[in-house]
């Protein structure tokens, strides 16, 4: 009989692949598989999200054609660019990092303009009641 013999099922030894693969694998595979998931749904991008951009911003890049569309809660602005735009201020040396997501706030005294520029550029337009907060 050889002395190298395999023991039985169960006694605490495994064969095959899995034999080799440290305990802590597993956990790294879902954390890679997550983060895929995440970037894969948008909510993670290489832009680094959503950017609070000033409403001047907003409005030049909206009279250059630059806004694809808008969620409107409340006095909040919600969009997306159709091109990157930097996030930085005008003048500044460094202008930022460019974003596509952005968010900004409509001013108290409204703006009477901002339909009428929207409608022109045929933004897509969402509107959503105010979140209570």
């Amino acid at each position: 009989m050889d002395r190298r013999q395999k023991p039985a099922a169960g006694k605490g030894t495994r064969y095959g692949p899995l034999a080799r693969r440290p305990p802590w694998a597993g956990l790294i595979l879902f954390a890679v598989a997550w983060i895929g998931f995440l970037r894969a749904i948008g909510l993670l991008s290489p832009a680094g999200g959503t950017a609070s951009v000033p409403y001047a911003v907003f409005k030049e890049q909206l009279r250059r054609g630059n806004v694809a569309e808008i969620t409107i809660a409340g006095r909040g602005i919600q969009g997306i660019f159709h091109r990157p735009v930097a996030t930085g201020r005008p003048g500044e040396r460094t202008a930022g990092e460019p974003v596509t997501r952005f968010g900004t706030t409509l001013p108290p005294c409204g703006d009477g303009e901002l339909v009428t520029l929207l409608t022109a550029r045929k933004v897509m337009v969402r509107a959503e009641p105010p979140e209570d907060g």
